[in-house]
């Protein structure tokens, strides 16, 4: 019995809305009342002119292209994520084995390439279709195999601190932006957090981690050249 009073209920409700203002469910016209008159009669009658302009945009991009900096940011974090994991092969050879200098660029590598797809996301969401664009001024990959373990944490820690220096940048543009003036119209509040709170913080750590390990491998060579070779074993392995 109530399947039966269920179903009635279902039909009257469906012949209620595919008989209301006389159109039919499947009809993509807008109301009337609700877009005007005018809006409406041109969507029905030729469909080529309803625009498909809805955007999830909060910043005009339209005239001045305020993401292209954080696109281009993005873009550098996968061309680093390659260099961090051809300097990591050089490590896990028979010649050079080193697996904890290996573990460590590898890590980096992943991490890189994992942020700079999470960094498209964003733009995503903001309806920006991404480019992959570069700066001039980032260096090409370094694939030389004649890198030894002090050289590959330096341009790690080099590597590190422009990115870190790129997102302060960034995160100034769209937080500091004035949307009064066209050259900067690029401010973004939900953009500058993510930069400060998925980006600087942990770039923050990563620069101290491995200019610390630089210098800690500077300050063995210094101390003894012959015992170097040994020194760097046994950095190594706290690496692991």
């Amino acid at each position: 019995m109530k399947s039966i009073i269920i179903l009635c209920l279902v039909a009257v409700a469906t012949a209620n809305l595919s008989t209301d203002s006389g159109k039919s469910l499947e009809t993509p016209c807008p109301p009337e009342n609700l877009f005007g008159e005018t809006e409406a009669q041109d969507c029905c009658s030729n469909p080529d002119s309803c625009v498909e302009d809805a955007t999830s945009r909060i910043v005009d991009a339209s005239k001045v292209d305020v993401y292209d900096e954080f696109l281009k940011y993005a873009n550098e974090y996968l061309t680093r994520s390659y260099e961090y994991f051809f300097l990591a092969a050089q490590f896990g050879t028979y010649t050079k084995d080193r697996p904890g200098f290996e573990k460590l660029l590898n890590g980096l590598s992943d991490s890189a390439w994992n942020k700079g797809i999470d960094m498209i996301k964003q733009m995503a969401k903001r309806g920006i279709p991404h480019k992959f664009v570069l700066n001039k001024d980032v260096e090409n990959i370094m694939s030389s195999a004649n890198v030894t373990e002090m050289a590959a944490m330096a341009k790690a820690a080099d590597i590190e601190k422009n990115l870190l220096i790129k997102a302060n940048d960034i995160h100034r543009h769209h937080s500091h932006a004035s949307l009064t003036a066209s050259p900067s119209c690029g401010y973004d509040g939900s953009l500058s957090h993510y930069i400060a709170e998925e980006i600087m913080e942990s770039k923050v750590d990563t620069v101290r981690q491995l200019t610390g390990y630089t210098n800690q491998l500077k300050r063995l060579f210094k101390q003894d050249p012959k015992l170097y070779p040994l020194s760097v074993f046994m950095f190594d392995q706290t690496l692991q």
